[in-house]
């Protein structure tokens, strides 16, 4: 079923050598998600390796995200997503000092660029999806709980109609960080305008719907530009109050 190269395992690090050959399985087809993996004592006899060694790939493939490890039961292969992502910059945001305006600056590199292409790609389904939102932050321009969740939804929308993969798993993967700098941003009523904010989604909005990718790239640059008295506000605040704290 599998071809296993045995002169590739030599290797001061047979696992790395595992691990490899079972990716491959995984880009040529031969494993799919949903799909059970040998036991470890065949993938040991195969591979003509220790059961520690398939044990330490599987183990390193299961931190990955890319199998299922059940206890009592067969590993299996996982439908690929952004969750090891995710967890990681939940922790990386939390543990920076300079979390907020990182998370900014990540959205600002890849949002700028994916506005451009979705110009190019987007469908009409997904323009409509994206008036959908539109109309919900019309309606809640200060009810941060119904206008984070859209304004997530607006730009996730913008994201995947760039048709890249692999930008869209890492703004899924921030997801979290970019819900919680929304959070923090939208709260800045007194450096914030919720009209011209919104105004500034309807631009982006007209921009994509004219498939003009330049303007699209502007009228994001413009909404990035316009957040920073908030993270200023913000982070200001907080070092005010970790000040008191100590």
């Amino acid at each position: 079923m599998f071809d296993v190269k045995v002169e590739n395992l030599a290797r001061p690090r047979l696992s790395d050598a595992v691990v490899q050959h079972m990716a491959e399985w995984i880009c040529n087809g031969s494993l799919k998600p949903g799909d059970e993996l040998p036991a470890e004592a065949e993938l040991a006899r195969r591979f003509a390796v220790s059961k520690a060694v398939v044990r330490e790939a599987l183990q390193r493939l299961g931190e990955m995200g890319v199998v299922d490890i059940r206890h009592g039961k067969s590993t299996t292969i996982r439908e690929q997503g952004s969750e090891p992502l995710a967890q990681y910059f939940q922790f990386a945001v939390r543990t920076s000092a300079n979390g907020l305006r990182e998370v900014v600056e990540l959205r600002r590199a890849l949002e700028t660029h994916t506005v451009s292409l979705a110009a190019r790609h987007i469908t009409e389904t997904e323009l409509d999806d994206l008036r959908r939102q539109v109309d919900i932050l019309s309606e809640n321009r200060r009810n941060s709980e119904v206008w984070i969740p859209a304004n997530a939804a607006f730009h996730m929308i913008l994201v995947k109609a760039s048709r890249n993969v692999l930008m869209t798993r890492l703004f899924e993967a921030l997801g979290g960080p970019i819900e919680e700098s929304m959070r923090r941003l939208h709260a800045q009523r007194h450096v914030r305008d919720p009209d011209e904010t919104f105004r500034r989604h309807v631009d982006i909005m007209t921009a994509v719907t004219a498939r003009d990718p330049e303007a699209a790239f502007a009228a994001m640059q413009r909404h990035f530009d316009a957040t920073e008295p908030a993270i200023v506000a913000v982070l200001s605040r907080e070092a005010g109050e970790a000040r008191d704290a100590g």
